[in-house]
C-alpha cells in the first residue's frame, strides 16, 4: 500500500467512524469500522482507543479494558487511552485500578480535566480525602464545568438533589459561554437523567425542564443528549416521547 492510498484508506475509515459515532449513532457500525481501521494499521493506538471507548459505551466494560490495555501497549502513555481506562476500571468498580490509572496520567503531566473529574469521583467513593485535590486543581480551568458536573452527581447521590440541579445549571452555563453546545446539552441531557431517577412525584415535570435545555447543533451532534434524553423520558413514562427522539421525528 503506498502512501497517499494507505491515507486515503486511513481517512474513509476515520470519516466512517465519525458519520456512524456522531450522525447515525449506530454504534454497532461504529465498532465494526474501528475493528477494520485496528487490524489494517497494528501500530496505532487511535482505533484501538475508539473501539475501547464504544464498548465501554455500550456497558461492555471488561472488553474495553482489553481494548484499552492494547491502545497503551500501541502507544506508549497517551491522555486519552489512561483516562477511558480508568474510566473503564470505575464502571466495572475496581476504584483501586481506576485511582492508580488515572494516577499515573497526573504523575505524566499528561492528564486532562476529565480524568481530574474521575480522580474526584473515586475519592468521593472511597472516602479517601483525596477529592478536595482534584476540586482545586479545576478551579478557574477552562474545563472546570466537568468537575462542577460530577459535583452535581454525588449531590443527587446523597439525596440533595436541588443542589445537584443547580450545580448541573452552572455547568451547563459554563460549557456555553465557552461555545461548547454539545457538551452543555450533554449536561442538559445527564440532568434530565438524574430527574428520572431521584425527582419522586415531579420526575416527568422535570425530566421536560431538563430537556427544553437541549440545544444540540446540528453541524456538531452529540451522542450522549440522543441516548440520554430518550432513556429519561422512558423512566418516567413518556414512551412516545422516548421514540420521537430516538427516530428523529417531527
Amino acid at each position: 500500500m503506498n502512501r497517499s492510498t494507505d491515507g486515503s484508506e486511513r481517512e474513509r475509515l476515520f470519516i466512517t467512524y465519525q458519520y456512524h459515532d456522531r450522525v447515525t449513532g449506530n454504534q454497532e457500525k461504529a465498532a465494526s469500522t474501528l475493528e477494520l481501521w485496528k487490524a489494517a494499521y497494528p501500530r496505532e493506538w487511535r482505533p484501538v482507543n475508539a473501539l475501547g471507548l464504544v464498548h465501554h459505551r455500550m456497558g461492555q466494560h471488561q472488553r474495553a479494558v482489553e481494548e484499552l490495555q492494547e491502545a497503551l501497549r500501541r502507544g506508549s502513555d497517551q491522555a486519552l487511552p489512561l483516562w477511558n481506562l480508568a474510566s473503564a476500571y470505575r464502571a466495572l468498580g475496581r476504584y483501586d485500578e481506576a485511582r492508580t490509572t488515572g494516577e499515573r496520567a497526573v504523575a505524566l503531566g499528561i492528564e486532562t480535566t476529565p480524568t481530574r473529574r474521575l480522580l474526584y469521583q473515586v475519592g468521593m467513593v472511597l472516602g479517601d480525602g483525596s477529592a478536595a485535590a482534584h476540586r482545586a486543581w479545576a478551579k478557574d480551568r477552562p474545563r472546570e464545568f466537568d468537575v462542577v458536573s460530577a459535583e452535581a452527581q454525588v449531590a443527587a447521590y446523597e439525596g440533595r438533589l436541588g443542589q445537584s440541579r443547580e450545580l448541573y445549571r452552572q455547568a451547563i452555563e459554563m460549557a456555553k459561554a465557552r461555545d461548547l453546545q454539545g457538551t452543555a446539552s450533554g449536561y442538559a441531557a445527564h440532568l434530565a437523567w438524574t430527574e428520572a431517577l431521584y425527582g419522586g412525584k415531579d420526575a416527568a415535570a422535570g425530566v421536560h425542564h431538563a430537556l427544553a435545555l437541549l440545544q444540540t447543533d446540528p453541524d456538531r451532534p452529540g451522542a450522549v443528549p440522543r441516548f440520554r434524553a430518550p432513556e429519561a423520558l422512558a423512566l418516567v413514562g413518556s414512551d412516545a416521547e422516548a421514540l420521537l427522539v430516538v427516530t428523529g421525528a417531527d
